[in-house]
């Protein structure tokens, strides 16, 4: 290209997702992550939640999937709503249940908290399950439905330490397992 280029572009208007996410009992959630993936297209919208539990998303026209992800340690469940159709701007206010919470520690043999260790719970009888890692004092707290599940704890990146399995574990209210 030689000499001046003048490039007019002209941006069309999105449709605006809004709401606010709250728990089953009406409290505003802070840092709750929404997701909306059109699976056609393979394009994926995402925002947080503000100190008011408000988002807000701009998308193009199209049948998505909503997830939403319960902020760090809230003991809350994730929700997933499949066939969004989105055709024209959209007030979406949701709201996420509480459920069983599953705490503890992951240490070493000697004791010692094992920071960044995963924590990995998968549903024996359907899809779903829960995920966390350790904190610096080694503890996680991850929420699921009642069920059993098959628990993996994988350690930190770079350690010596190996996976453990605990197989068929139940969840019927909030516990402590220490690993």
């Amino acid at each position: 290209i030689k000499g001046d280029l003048t490039l007019n572009i002209s941006l069309k208007r999105g449709i605006v997702v809004s709401g606010v996410v709250r728990d089953q009992d009406g409290n505003r959630l802070r840092g709750a992550f929404l997701n909306l993936s059109d699976p056609a297209t393979k394009q994926n919208y995402g925002a947080s939640t503000d100190a008011d539990g408000a988002y807000s998303l701009v998308v193009l026209p199209g049948a998505y999937t909503l997830r939403v992800t319960p902020p760090q340690g809230a003991p809350l469940l994730p929700l997933t709503k499949e066939g969004l159709s989105i055709t024209a701007d959209l007030r979406l206010d949701l709201s996420l249940e509480k459920g069983k919470v599953l705490s503890g520690r992951v240490t070493d043999p000697d004791g010692k908290p094992l920071q960044n260790a995963s924590v990995n719970l998968k549903d024996t009888q359907k899809p779903g399950g829960g995920f966390g890692s350790t904190d610096a004092e080694g503890r996680y707290r991850i929420a699921v439905p009642p069920g059993t599940y098959n628990v993996t704890v994988s350690p930190p990146r770079n350690t010596v330490f190996i996976v453990k399995n605990i197989q068929l574990y139940q969840i019927a209210a909030d516990q402590t397992l220490d690993i």
